[in-house]
């Protein structure tokens, strides 16, 4: 049990607290990127990190195992998984935990996959880091019985192909065997479905279901059906920060920041009055070197006040399980 911004957190696998990272620009400043994260994923729950392309989420995921560029610069905080402080471990010891307590779907496994390696001795790869004690042939055993878990056909003979001998979403199979091989504790998904068919998504989105079970995921995504399907908590992302976080009906049902109302606003329905324009929020995400003072939404909000422009609003917690970031909530207008 720790203690995560005063709070407690039992049966927590990995948190996020306070975390703030930045890169360095060519002039040697550091340009924010994440700021104060603050988070956890429960054991044997699936959290989602949502919001558009640019809000931080893949750095977010990246980070819970140090595979960030060099130039990325850690300005405060902590990652803990179980007891252990990520930050403070060496890049060996991460070696031991990548794949072996925390493991990580990609989102393109073309560029994730060795295209001069078959399928199998990659996965067999992962088995003889992390489980030394098995033999060439219970390795390869394995890999067979990986490949036909996530619905591989004929495994005994795809096990000796390359991966440009595989679809999409077989690759995203493939992946997704690695990813399981020697039963992480966590498992980070990121976008794992963005480059498939719609077929195909559905297809890698169920198998995902069926082995949620085996541990706790971080599933990164932009979509919210997604989010809908395979989680039960949920973090919205806005330039780096997080906006609001509460459990998956709240925010589909009762979204109060007015970033996720515009997120779900956006969302194609078929029920109801039919629309002839489909709602999106006015403007872009902005680069982080651009990050407006104040409230990072404020320029694309239309409940926008003075304050925003120029005071940062804190995550205020609303009720039990539900916080906003927002002057609206904060107390700071009463």
């Amino acid at each position: 049990m720790r203690e995560v911004q005063g709070r407690q957190a039992p049966d927590d696998i990995l948190i996020f607290d306070n975390y703030s990272a930045g890169y360095l620009d060519d002039d040697g400043h550091i340009i924010n990127l994440l700021d104060s994260l603050s988070f956890s994923v429960k054991e044997g729950r699936a959290l989602g990190i949502v919001g558009e392309s640019g809000c931080g989420k893949s750095i977010t995921g990246l980070s819970a195992i140090r595979l960030l560029s060099k130039q990325l610069v850690v300005q405060g905080g902590a990652i803990f998984l179980g007891n252990e402080n990520l930050l403070e471990k060496t890049e060996r010891e991460m070696q031991d935990i990548r794949g072996g307590k925390i493991a990580m779907i990609f989102q393109e496994p073309m560029t994730s996959l060795n295209p001069v390696l078959s399928v199998g001795f990659q996965i067999e790869e992962v088995l003889a880091r992390h489980r030394p004690e098995l033999s060439p042939d219970d390795r390869r055993s394995s890999a067979i019985e990986l490949l036909r878990e996530v619905g591989i056909s004929a495994p005994e003979k795809r096990v000796e192909d390359y991966p440009h001998q595989f679809s999409g979403g077989m690759r995203q199979r493939v992946m997704i065997a690695m990813a399981i091989a020697c039963h992480p504790l966590l498992l980070i998904a990121d976008e794992p479905t963005t480059a498939l068919d719609v077929t195909i998504q559905a297809q890698v989105l169920a198998l995902m279901k069926r082995l949620k079970g085996r541990g706790s995921l971080m599933l990164i995504t932009h979509n919210l059906g997604i989010i809908a399907d395979l989680c039960e908590e949920v973090l919205v992302m806005y330039a780096g920060r997080i906006v609001e976080k509460a459990d998956v009906e709240t925010i589909l049902k009762k979204p109060i920041h007015p970033y996720t109302q515009g997120l779900i606003a956006s969302i194609p329905t078929l029920r109801g009055e039919r629309q002839k324009f489909l709602y999106s929020i006015p403007g872009m995400v902005p680069a982080a070197k651009n990050f407006p003072s104040g409230c990072r939404f404020h320029p694309r909000c239309d409940r926008c006040m003075d304050l925003c422009r120029v005071e940062a609003p804190p995550l205020t917690k609303i009720r039990d399980g539900h916080s906003v970031r927002c002057h609206l909530y904060s107390g700071a207008l009463s």
